[in-house]
């Protein structure tokens, strides 16, 4: 499932490593989840990627004179 918000996202990632960490995980849930993770890792690296691009475009047009 892919999430809607950087937050939800951020939350998601929270609960598997809590998951993770419990003691007699099957390996079969740990491979799920870990590949849950790497996905939302990606996702949340997009977006931040994104935002970074964004605010920069943003601080130029701010620095350009406006005759």
């Amino acid at each position: 499932m892919k999430p809607s918000t950087f937050e939800e996202a951020m939350e998601r990632l929270d609960a598997i490593t809590m998951r993770m960490e419990q003691e007699n995980l099957p390996l079969e849930e740990m491979m799920a989840l870990y590949k849950e993770g790497l996905a939302l890792q990606k996702y949340c690296v997009k977006v931040l990627d994104t935002t970074e691009k964004e605010i920069t475009i943003l601080q130029q047009d701010e620095e350009e004179p406006s005759w």
